[in-house]
């Protein structure tokens, strides 16, 4: 049942060899339960009979149902009722039947949603946290979603790939800026480069000011950013072609700074900015820029002007 895996989950996430026994014994026990006294065990459901009939109603209904259903909602009291949705989309097992209650939720809002998303934090479980992004895309009207998201993207790092996957999935507008805090904390590559991806996809231009820190010159002592996330950031500037990310991608591309404190330019990079210099609309400032740039030294930053000539 619902309650027995509840139960069990309490334990699993946590998979040291002392949580699972203890999981084994939780199941044990609940099993013994279940066989001698069934009916005791099923006094105290994770949501009740009637809230199902209504999730039902309310997502497959006729208009007459979904009206009914919905004032039923609104005439419980909101404690109890939040705790009942806080239990279906948190803690059962049947994804369609979370998500019914998630969207149910929605249509709902006012007071029970606020409620409901005040309970949502960075102290839940991983599993808990997970079924909450699964459905979450159906809260981004919301005014405290994005706060509640925050939190969890900073103290709970293991989640990085699931809460990207929520805003991928959630429709344009305010959610995006939750790429930005995502993009400075995130640890792995590609998920690093998909986020990239979809900034540049969103065209989320407050990110600019963090993505230009990427590509600026260093000094020697400073640590240097991955390399591919270089390249793909001056592939995100070109396509924002503002002013601010035009400046940042000429002083990328020019040649190694004489200065001695100065950190060595990598190649690719200086490639990829000038790269996306030749993608954009021409201008005084960007044709002379590439003008030098066509008489560097670096066969990388040749091999970028012979493709563009072969388009």
């Amino acid at each position: 049942t619902d309650e027995e895996e509840f139960a069990k989950e309490q334990y699993a996430d946590d998979l040291s060899p002392e949580t699972e026994q203890m999981a084994e014994e939780s199941v044990s026990s609940l099993s013994d339960t279940s066989l001698s006294n069934l009916d005791a065990f099923k006094s105290k459901p994770l949501v009740s009979e009637h809230f199902r009939s209504l999730i039902q109603e309310m997502n497959i209904g006729t208009p007459e149902q979904i009206k009914k259903a919905t004032q039923n909602f609104l005439e419980q009291e909101p404690h109890n009722l939040t705790d009942e949705f806080f239990n279906a989309i948190l803690k059962l097992r049947d994804d369609t039947f979370r998500r019914y209650s998630a969207r149910a939720l929605a249509n709902l809002g006012g007071k029970v949603l606020d409620m409901f998303l005040a309970k949502i934090n960075s102290d839940l479980s991983k599993k808990e946290l997970i079924r909450f992004f699964s459905v979450a895309d159906l809260f981004t009207n919301n005014q405290l979603l994005i706060g509640r998201v925050r939190d969890i993207i900073n103290k709970r790092r293991e989640l990085d790939a699931e809460i990207f996957n929520f805003i991928s999935n959630s429709p344009k507008g305010r959610i995006n800026l939750l790429l930005i805090d995502l993009e400075k904390i995130v640890s792995d590559n590609l998920l690093h480069i998909e986020i990239l991806d979809l900034i540049a996809e969103r065209r989320v231009i407050e990110s600019e000011p963090y993505l230009i820190k990427y590509i600026k010159n260093r000094y020697f002592w400073e640590k240097r950013p991955n390399s591919t996330i270089q390249i793909h950031v001056c592939s995100v500037l070109g396509k924002f072609g503002t002013n601010e990310a035009i400046d940042s991608l000429i002083k990328t591309a020019k040649p190694q700074s004489s200065f001695f404190l100065s950190s060595t330019k990598r190649d690719e990079v200086r490639a990829a900015a000038t790269k996306a210099l030749l993608e954009l609309e021409p201008t005084k400032k960007i044709n002379d820029a590439l003008e030098i740039l066509e008489h560097d030294k670096s066969q990388l930053i040749k091999n970028v002007f012979i493709a563009k000539s072969e388009e």
